[in-house]
Protein backbone atom coordinates (compact mmCIF):
# COMPACT_ATOMS: atom_id res chain seq x y z
CA UNK A 1 0.00 0.00 0.00
CA UNK A 2 3.08 2.35 0.64
CA UNK A 3 4.17 1.45 -2.57
CA UNK A 4 1.41 2.29 -4.33
CA UNK A 5 0.83 5.85 -2.49
CA UNK A 6 4.73 6.57 -3.06
CA UNK A 7 3.98 5.99 -6.68
CA UNK A 8 0.86 7.91 -7.44
CA UNK A 9 2.77 11.05 -5.46
CA UNK A 10 5.56 10.70 -7.97
CA UNK A 11 3.71 10.44 -11.01
CA UNK A 12 0.76 13.15 -9.71
CA UNK A 13 3.24 16.07 -10.69
CA UNK A 14 4.09 14.25 -14.51
CA UNK A 15 0.10 13.68 -14.99
CA UNK A 16 -0.80 16.97 -14.22
CA UNK A 17 1.50 18.23 -16.86
CA UNK A 18 0.29 15.91 -19.29
CA UNK A 19 -3.21 17.03 -19.41
CA UNK A 20 -2.20 21.00 -19.22
CA UNK A 21 -3.64 22.77 -22.79
CA UNK A 22 -1.39 25.25 -22.65
CA UNK A 23 1.38 23.41 -23.03
CA UNK A 24 0.39 21.49 -26.19
CA UNK A 25 -0.99 24.72 -27.73
CA UNK A 26 0.40 26.91 -30.45
CA UNK A 27 1.84 30.12 -28.16
CA UNK A 28 3.62 27.10 -26.11
CA UNK A 29 5.48 25.63 -28.96
CA UNK A 30 6.28 29.08 -30.20
CA UNK A 31 7.56 30.26 -26.89
CA UNK A 32 10.13 26.91 -26.74
CA UNK A 33 11.07 27.63 -29.89
CA UNK A 34 12.16 31.23 -29.35
CA UNK A 35 13.56 30.26 -25.66
CA UNK A 36 15.68 27.21 -27.18
CA UNK A 37 16.37 28.03 -30.75
CA UNK A 38 19.24 28.02 -32.58
CA UNK A 39 20.24 31.36 -30.17
CA UNK A 40 19.91 29.55 -26.90
CA UNK A 41 24.16 28.91 -26.59
CA UNK A 42 24.43 32.67 -27.13
CA UNK A 43 21.88 33.91 -24.88
CA UNK A 44 22.99 31.60 -22.26
CA UNK A 45 26.71 33.19 -22.50
CA UNK A 46 25.62 36.70 -22.50
CA UNK A 47 23.79 35.91 -19.53
CA UNK A 48 26.80 34.14 -17.54
CA UNK A 49 29.58 36.62 -18.85
CA UNK A 50 29.19 39.51 -16.53
CA UNK A 51 29.62 36.72 -13.95
CA UNK A 52 32.45 35.82 -15.15
CA UNK A 53 33.89 39.22 -15.03
CA UNK A 54 33.00 40.21 -12.30
CA UNK A 55 34.46 36.94 -10.42
CA UNK A 56 37.77 37.88 -12.40
CA UNK A 57 37.65 41.07 -11.02
CA UNK A 58 37.46 40.16 -7.76
CA UNK A 59 39.98 37.54 -8.75
CA UNK A 60 42.73 40.21 -9.33
CA UNK A 61 41.82 41.86 -6.47
CA UNK A 62 42.30 39.73 -3.83
CA UNK A 63 45.53 37.71 -5.59
CA UNK A 64 46.90 40.31 -7.91
CA UNK A 65 47.80 38.00 -10.84
CA UNK A 66 47.03 34.83 -12.51
CA UNK A 67 50.70 33.38 -11.63
CA UNK A 68 51.21 32.50 -7.87
CA UNK A 69 54.22 33.88 -6.25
Amino acid sequence: MKNTIFLLVLLAPVLAAHACTLCNSKTATAVRAAVFGTDLWINLAITILPFAICFLVVYFIYHGSLTRK
